[in-house]
Formats: structure tokens, C-alpha cells, sequence
């Protein structure tokens, strides 16, 4: 007996910042939230994703934590920081690593979740499901 497929995930009208300095890996992000439904505006450095938010609010932040000017995980405190949605808007740690210690830096420093790359649809679509549709379970990725 098959398992039914899961079902299609749309998170059409949500928009994402993408804070990733590099070109070919936001070139991979941006193609896969795409086809997910989701509309993308970036950021290469953490300076821009500061001045971006200003001017824009977004539903989820993807961070980077290897960033040219300063670390993610500093960038993800200056957001928290600035209160109003920027305390609640779920952000994730994007990272090459996968250590534990890295997953407790992230999560000590105010993100909710944490995906490493290379990035897959599935992860993508997994975060996000986690972050926007069930916002009562991230209290469980929390620890």
C-alpha cells in the first residue's frame, strides 16, 4: 500500500528576504522559493538587509551566516532588536555547516530555524511549511 502524496505546497503572496552575499547560491534560492510561489527580494550583505527592512516588511528572513560585512548571527540581533515585526518575523539560518554548536549559536541568537546547504525543494518547502503554516510547532524547534 502507497502512502498518498503529500500535498503540493503554495506559499504564493509570501514574500522572503534572502540575505546571501553568494551569487550562484542566491541564484539557487531564489529559483527554488520561486517555484514554491514565493516572491524573493535579497540582499547581499548584512548592511543592505538592515537598510531593506526599512522600506519593506517580508513574512520570513533567510540568513546567511557567513556574510562579507558582518555575521549573520549579528545581523539577526540588530533585526530583533528594532522590535515590531522584525521580533517576531521568523528568521533561518542559512549555513554550509550542520554542527550542533552552530544550530545552539543560531537559535541563541534570535533565529527560529536553520537549514544547511546545498538547499533542496524539499527543505525549503519544509521550513516554510513549519514557519508560516504551523506557527504553533515552532515553540518545538525552539529548543
Amino acid at each position: 500500500m502507497s502512502l498518498p502524496s503529500a500535498p503540493k505546497r503554495d506559499f504564493s503572496g509570501t514574500t522572503l528576504l534572502l540575505v546571501e552575499d553568494n551569487a550562484v547560491n542566491r541564484k539557487v534560492a531564489v529559483g527554488l522559493l520561486s517555484r514554491l510561489g514565493c516572491e524573493v527580494v535579497w540582499a547581499e550583505n548584512g548592511h543592505d538587509a538592515l537598510a531593506m527592512v526599512q522600506s519593506q516588511q517580508v513574512q520570513l528572513i533567510f540568513m546567511d551566516i557567513q556574510l562579507p560585512d558582518m555575521s549573520g548571527l549579528i545581523v539577526t540581533q540588530r533585526l530583533r532588536e528594532q522590535g515590531g515585526w522584525l521580533a517576531n518575523v521568523p528568521i533561518v539560518a542559512m549555513t554550509a555547516g550542520g554542527a550542533e554548536d552552530d544550530r545552539q549559536r543560531c537559535l541563541a541568537a534570535g533565529m527560529d530555524d536553520y537549514i544547511t546547504k546545498p538547499l533542496s525543494l524539499s527543505a525549503l518547502s519544509n521550513v516554510l511549511a513549519v514557519q508560516l503554516l504551523h506557527p504553533q510547532t515552532k515553540a518545538l524547534h525552539r529548543h
